[in-house]
């Protein structure tokens, strides 16, 4: 495969600022923010982007999805028309907050640098490249790829779709979306997101005893939610952990919405951002439950709103189909690639929990979410070859043609 397609492609899908905007709340009291109109213009102009580059005898089905204004878009490229195809290619085009340098994608040391570079407009571009491959055989296998706009915000209404409402029952699904090690993924970590609204007393900041400040009961909070949930400690550690995201003065409106607070006050109510990752020897239920106890007791006005709830995902390492890609992987790399747990998620935790086997393979790079995210370039033809050679071993003589 040219590398320089793949970098080219790549680079091209960096230009998309496809920065998800943060709902903030459960009513999504930010819905007027410009960044909604902003975020649908360039995840169209994304998508659009894509479908051109692929083969034009290739199946398309585009849906149009949405969370509250927010356009969620969902791609599906495929040589059949069936939802249930052997392999299916899952891939995201949106992106974490960044600044505007960080879409001016260029290339250091072997290295391409650029948001999304890694996570994971990189993956995509060799899975669509991979589509286009086979559009120009004679013989095609009965492949898919889906390519979502929200998983950086949940996925429910990209693959959590694709996977229940569009009734997609692949054989095998695979995302080229890894995290800081490079290995194949086997089992991710669930998540519990979730925001804490604490209420305080306002004073003037010259006399804090009249008050009882909002942002000293949220620290103490999250030191007890931290002490329960933060204990791993590497990524070996196979414990929960947890994480404040953010804590925001917040101010109730005459029409009791809430909108953040710029005042020099002692705080009188503050919104805090939370994610808890969990594994298979907790319970999310009970996790919420304790959780809800926890806000009583720093004042019983205080509201917990879950806003996403996400399973484990899991295949067991003996899977047969795992295994044949472990195989290829280790040849085409030279070296053996192990199979590991993340303490991360992805898309994959979908079809994981209707039974269908996942596992999570990508380009080699680091520093995903930080402003100097990297592919190494090399890396792209890597998973191209291993990919290509995947499929021609165990599911190019089981076209729907014969």
């Amino acid at each position: 495969m040219n590398t320089k397609k793949l970098v080219k492609l790549t680079e091209d899908l960096i230009k998309f600022r496809t920065v998800r905007p943060v709902l903030i709340g459960p009513n999504c009291e930010n819905k007027n923010d410009k960044s909604y109109s902003a975020f649908n213009k360039e995840i169209d102009l994304c998508m659009d982007h894509i479908i051109k580059e692929l083969d034009s005898s290739i199946m398309i089905e585009k849906n149009e999805c949405f969370i509250g204004e927010i356009s969620c878009p969902i791609l599906i490229a495929k040589f059949y028309n069936t939802n249930k195809p052997d392999l299916l290619l899952l891939g995201h085009i949106d992106v974490v907050p960044a600044e505007s340098p960080q879409f001016v994608p260029f290339q250091e040391s072997g290295k391409l640098f650029g948001r999304g570079s890694k996570d994971m407009k990189s993956g995509v571009a060799v899975m669509v490249e991979i589509m286009n491959y086979y559009a120009k055989l004679a013989k095609r296998p009965n492949i898919a790829l889906a390519i979502v706009s929200d998983e950086e915000s949940g996925g429910f209404n990209g693959a959590g779709k694709i996977a229940s409402l569009m009734n997609y029952h692949p054989k095998l699904v695979i995302t080229p979306d890894p995290g800081e090690e490079h290995c194949i993924i086997t089992k991710e970590k669930g998540f519990i997101w979730f925001t804490v609204d604490i209420h305080g007393k306002s004073s003037h900041p010259s006399r804090p005893w009249l008050g009882d400040c909002a942002i000293t009961k949220a620290m103490n909070l999250w030191d007890e939610i931290s002490k329960e949930y933060n204990l791993s400690q590497n990524e070996e550690d196979w414990e929960s952990s947890a994480c404040i995201l953010d804590i925001k003065r917040m101010r109730i409106n005459p029409d009791k919405t809430l909108s953040e607070d710029n005042s020099t006050s002692v705080s009188d109510l503050v919104r805090c951002r939370f994610d808890i990752r969990y594994t298979e020897k907790q319970n999310a239920e009970e996790i919420k439950e304790h959780i809800l106890q926890i806000a009583q007791k720093y004042g019983c006005g205080n509201n917990v709103c879950f806003n996403n709830t996400a399973p484990i995902c899991f295949t067991p390492d003996s899977n047969e189909l795992l295994q044949k890609f472990k195989i290829v992987a280790d040849k085409i790399e030279g070296k053996e690639v192990p199979l590991k747990a993340s303490s991360g998620a992805s898309d994959l935790r979908f079809f994981s929990e209707k039974g269908i086997p996942c596992l999570n393979y990508g380009p080699q790079g680091k520093n995903h979410h930080r402003s100097d995210e990297y592919v190494e370039i090399q890396s792209l033809a890597t998973l191209f070859e291993v990919l290509k050679t995947y499929i021609n071993e165990n599911f190019l003589e089981r076209t729907l043609d014969n």
